[in-house]
């Protein structure tokens, strides 16, 4: 009896750690799809600015949406330094 439970923890650990690699790929690529709403979330703001300026245009708004996303990141590792 002893050897048929060491048996059925070793294959509950194995299934653990296999769950446990399912899970960190699935938030790898939940932090993928983060980033790329946040990107998409920032495209949209810079299209909206540019609506709001009429004489700047798409390419102008975008560099001003790099040059605040910098400025943001920046910032951030200030912050943690």
């Amino acid at each position: 009896m002893p050897a048929q439970l060491k048996r059925t923890i070793a294959e509950l650990e194995a299934r653990i750690i296999e769950q446990d690699s399912l899970i960190a790929g699935q938030n790898e690529r939940i932090k993928n799809l983060s980033q790329k709403l946040q990107q998409k979330k920032e495209e949209l703001h810079a299209i909206e600015k540019m609506s709001s300026k009429p004489g700047q245009g798409l390419d102008e708004a975008l560099e001003d949406l790099k040059k605040e996303k910098l400025e943001k990141t920046n910032k951030n590792m200030e912050a943690l330094i």
